[in-house]
């Protein structure tokens, strides 16, 4: 048999396994004062070949300054700046219109919860640590972070089974001013099943969202 059939059977038969087996997708974003912010990408092809891409978002993170919430201190923060940006404003506004695309695109979402079901979260970690050094203050926030944490959250997993308990956590600091996160999810997924799900979104797309 010639040498080209055997590099072609050969092709044929890693992509077969490519497109079957499980691949893991894994990512993890750090928030760590101003200038630290770190976002990996992991993607692990049958289980040992890894492709990583880290994505630099500080650039993001400083374009975005003015849509948020801005606490100052008299003092000076051990940030290295006198305030925290928490843009709660900018993201319950980016909530309502997610809550009225939901309504308006009930069919629509069904069928995509449907289409990706095949995508499973095998982890779900995310952490969240705020601190200001006015309690009166610091409430109010801890609690807007939960609504907000809660309301992504159960439109995630509305789309994606899950296959642990999730560990969600937000630490109060009342001494300093501080805003850090950590979060890491790991998807489980067939190639494959990619694929078609892309297709099937795509058709989903051109006859019904594109409409709207």
């Amino acid at each position: 048999m010639p040498w080209y059939w055997l590099l072609l059977i050969f092709s044929l038969f890693i992509t077969f396994l490519i497109m079957v087996t499980n691949t893991k997708a894994e990512i993890y974003f750090q928030r760590h004062g101003e200038d630290n912010d770190y976002l990996l990408i992991t993607i692990t092809i049958l289980y040992f070949i890894k492709l990583k891409k880290e994505i630099a978002v500080i650039d993001l993170n400083k374009k975005g300054n003015d849509l948020g919430i801005q606490l100052k201190d008299q003092q000076s923060s051990p940030l290295g700046s006198d305030l925290i940006n928490i843009k709660f404003e900018s993201i319950r506004r980016v909530l309502e219109k997610i809550n009225q695309i939901v309504k308006r695109l009930h069919h629509v979402i069904q069928s995509m919860r449907k289409i990706l079901r095949g995508f499973k979260v095998t982890t779900f970690h995310w952490t969240t640590h705020v601190g200001i050094n006015d309690a009166a203050v610091l409430g109010p926030v801890v609690g807007g972070i939960w609504a907000i944490k809660g309301t992504i959250m159960q439109y995630f997993f509305f789309f994606f089974p899950l296959k642990e308990k999730p560990k969600v956590h937000v630490n109060p600091d009342y001494y300093q001013y501080l805003f850090k996160m950590q979060f890491h999810c790991i998807f489980q997924f067939k190639v494959g099943y990619a694929i078609y799900a892309g297709i099937k979104l795509f058709y989903l797309y051109w006859k019904g969202v594109r409409h709207v």
